[in-house]
């Protein structure tokens, strides 16, 4: 008579779930920190900046195409959150560059949030350049991430060159810009 398989025993299949969800932490935690390697549905650097239209929480309408027409200047546009801790972090260090690299124009826009929230934060800040809320979700389409912050830099003919994943200094900004 052939014997019974034995049963795994009960803490096998906890190390086995425990196994598993460190692969699938570890696999989320590098898509989040790739730099560079934008997600399905976004122009690689190199490719032409998605349009975007907001208003600015001043009340100014901003048009990425209208801006880059007539004002001409190169855009750093970041996408941000009032839940993002990171986000709160880099906030002054790009206000610090939008005073210091006045040849440079940059913007903020609240994604995935909301605009009581979005609004309280910039408010608790103090930010002085530009800021806005994605009242229609276009921006988060046009510009999808694996995670907030998520900064652009757009050349003045439009074409994305740099995409930053994380939270950015102005340090850093300068030097790979060379701003």
């Amino acid at each position: 008579m052939e014997d019974a398989p034995t049963p795994l025993r009960p803490h096998l299949g906890r190390l086995t779930l425990i196994f598993l969800g460190v692969i699938v932490a570890g696999w989320l935690a590098a898509s989040f920190f790739v730099a560079d390697d934008p997600p399905v549905g976004v122009e690689r650097p190199g490719g032409l900046a998605p349009e975007i239209q907001v208003t600015t929480f001043d009340g100014e309408m901003f048009v990425l195409s209208r801006h880059l027409g007539d004002d001409g200047r190169p855009v750093i546009l970041n996408l941000w959150a009032s839940w993002c801790i990171p986000c709160r972090t880099e906030m002054p260090e790009l206000d610090r560059l939008a005073k210091n690299t006045p040849d440079v124009f940059v913007i903020g826009v609240a994604v995935d949030d909301t605009a009581v929230a979005a609004r309280g934060l910039a408010a608790e800040l103090g930010v002085d350049y530009p800021l806005a809320f994605d009242a229609t979700g276009r921006v988060a389409e046009a510009y999808p991430s694996f995670g907030l912050p998520v900064t652009y830099f757009i050349s003045s003919d439009g074409v994305i060159t740099h995409r930053f994943q994380g939270a950015v200094t102005e340090g850093r900004l300068v030097e790979v810009l060379g701003l």
